[in-house]
């Protein structure tokens, strides 16, 4: 997974999670997300760039300037995104932390998943290329045991990990079809997807002495091997922007290997 730091400082939901404009903001914030919705754009554009700026880690310009990182995008907030980067290379950005309340999946018959899951979008490309979809299918994966592992949620769990069209079938969301078209054409089901999350999860770790996941640049080699064999960070994304919630997380990480006290 290449996860990228892209926070829409400019949206509107975004900015009612910073000023805690009611209690649904806080509460969530509070008491951190219980599952995952899953969604594709459905629009056949597979581009980070048409739906995320500003321009960062390769995302690309959006020269429409039709982004969702403005205000006039209106109320809603994905935590993230998965598409390609201006190379082509597929890439995850997230938009907001993962304790921020979105607004993602409309509301039904008992209430809305808003008020308890993180959503993400798969940028599609028309459902035509069984490559891409592969490759984003894969990102997706990582990305939901990436955020099970950072929140402790159990993938397998009821109601944890879901589809729009899951969420909008148990009164939680709006009616949609999202993902389902799409993993119904490449041979995928929402309970596989799950499980491929929960194996990945059950990976075995990379033991201390093996190489981070991906590489720093020559002067900070030692440096990158010593904070990820000390368990300080997880070996990804060295020349990505460093946020103040990260560099919290790793002074607990100090705290808790004995590097430096409460």
């Amino acid at each position: 997974m290449k996860l990228i730091q892209v926070p829409f400082t400019n949206n509107i939901i975004f900015q009612r999670n910073v000023n805690k404009a009611d209690n649904r903001y806080t509460t969530f914030q509070n008491r951190g997300p219980q599952g995952i919705v899953v969604h594709d754009t459905s629009a056949g554009n597979p581009t980070l760039r048409r739906y995320v700026q500003p321009n960062v880690g390769g995302i690309g310009v959006n020269t429409n300037n039709n982004h969702w990182n403005r205000p006039e995008a209106g109320e809603v907030l994905l935590h993230a995104w998965i598409g390609t980067l201006q190379n082509g290379d597929i890439a995850t950005a997230q938009c907001c932390p993962w304790n921020y309340r979105g607004i993602h999946c409309g509301t039904g018959s008992r209430g809305t998943f808003n008020d308890s899951h993180i959503g993400f979008e798969i940028c599609d490309d028309g459902f035509s290329s069984r490559d891409y979809f592969s490759k984003v299918y894969k990102e997706a994966v990582e990305l939901c045991a990436h955020i099970c592992r950072e929140c402790k949620l159990n993938p397998m769990g009821d109601g944890v990990i879901v589809s729009h069209r899951e969420a909008g079938q148990r009164g939680m969301g709006s009616n949609s079809s999202d993902p389902h078209v799409w993993f119904d054409k490449f041979g995928k089901t929402m309970d596989m997807f799950r499980q491929d999350v929960r194996d990945t999860m059950n990976a075995a770790v990379t033991p201390p002495g093996n190489p981070p996941p991906d590489a720093s640049s020559e002067w900070a080699r030692e440096a990158w091997q010593w904070a990820f064999d000390n368990k300080l960070m997880d070996g990804t994304n060295p020349t990505q922007p460093f946020l103040r919630e990260q560099m919290a997380q790793v002074l607990l990480n100090l705290n808790r290997q004995g590097f430096i006290g409460k």
